[in-house]
């Protein structure tokens, strides 16, 4: 336990108009039991137009530190700048956490004694529950990747009381650990090279744990370790932009070829539905704007693509088989996507997976 307490651990947090967030996630850290001595806040704020900066000022915390960036830099960029600060002041671990969040004593060391434990994790996620505190409704349990690029939380906004027999022991596998609220290595953090800055935000993390996972490292959810986020479903139509945009960027990136071939298929009919989708609630226009960003994005895709396969140590096949056939726990519910989408993807995947041996 002593040896635990001493290692160096840095709280990751981008800021953004987080305002209303702020004093009570700064206050919830500091009641932690963590012996402060060893814990490191790097606040990056993305130019907020509010007050959330001198908020932050205003409290009396020793051991915070705070980077302004003249412009919203985004999700990405402002963990990689805390992460680089973090590093050269010699911290160990890095924990990434979102502005909206609050956590519950004794979350740190839970994640620690994850990573601690089995040199093959090497990203531990808490167990994200709905503010408020004390919540029974979970936000995330881990995250999951559908095998056309989809990442969501396992078990959104189901009760925990009726999912919690099935997440027995201090941790369980998961495809990869959000970065809501994740610890991981600073030595793993980099060898990786951080996020992906082309990215921007959203599936940054969802890239972060297939590069593990392609790496032969595990992620895991710690159930001791508890944060409450105030978490609201409501995208907007920019944020479809960046989630379908660096959905099929990832997919490109992260697969071999051959597997991008075998799904070829199934890929160009899930996009035939989520242009229908998209005319249909109003963001067609953020959609085609994602394709031209991939076609204008290219020569940085193909470069990355073979920067990650001439590194890779784990077949696509393993990596299907940790993959779901379908898409599950999510705010949107669609009687075509339970009647038709996943029945559908689902027959593809088990005729996938009798292909794919590489």
């Amino acid at each position: 336990m002593i040896e635990k307490q001493i290692s160096r651990v840095a709280i990751l947090i981008p800021t953004y108009n987080g305002s209303a967030f702020v004093d009570e996630l700064l206050e919830s850290i500091a009641n932690d039991s963590y012996l402060k001595e060893y814990l490191g806040i790097f606040v990056v704020d993305n130019a907020s137009r509010d007050d959330t900066v001198a908020r932050i000022s205003n409290k009396a915390i020793s051991n915070i530190s705070i980077i302004r960036n003249s412009c919203n830099e985004y999700f990405a960029k402002a963990i990689n700048q805390a992460a680089n600060a973090a590093i050269l002041s010699g911290y160990e671990y890095l924990i990434l956490l979102n502005q909206d969040t609050t956590v519950e004593v004794g979350w740190i060391m839970a994640l620690q004694e994850a990573l601690t434990t089995d040199s093959s994790i090497a990203a531990a996620q808490a167990r994200m529950m709905l503010f408020p505190a004390a919540s029974i409704t979970v936000n995330s349990l881990g995250n999951a990747i559908h095998y056309l690029g989809f990442g969501f939380s396992s078990c959104n906004g189901k009760q925990w009381a009726t999912v919690e027999t099935g997440y027995a022991g201090a941790w369980w596998e998961t495809f990869y650990a959000s970065g809501g609220a994740m610890m991981i290595r600073a030595s793993v953090w980099k060898q990786l090279g951080g996020l992906d800055e082309h990215l921007m935000m959203y599936h940054e993390d969802l890239a972060l744990g297939w590069q593990l996972a392609l790496q032969g490292k595990r992620s895991v959810c710690v159930r001791k370790a508890v944060v409450y986020h105030k978490y609201d479903f409501n995208p907007s139509p920019y944020k479809y932009y960046f989630m379908e945009r660096n959905r099929l960027i990832v997919v490109l990136e992260y697969y071999k070829i051959a597997t991008i071939l075998v799904l070829l298929p199934m890929l160009l009919s899930m996009e035939v539905g989520l242009l229908g989708f998209a005319f249909a609630k109003g963001w067609w226009k953020e959609k085609l704007r994602s394709y031209i960003s991939i076609m204008t994005s290219l020569p940085i895709i193909i470069q990355k693509h073979r920067s990650i396969q001439s590194t890779r140590l784990v077949k696509d096949r393993t990596i299907l088989a940790r993959m779901a056939m379908t898409i599950e726990d999510q705010p949107i519910d669609h009687w075509l996507l339970r009647t038709i989408g996943n029945p559908l993807m689902r027959w593809y995947y088990r005729m996938v997976m009798r292909i794919v041996w590489w």
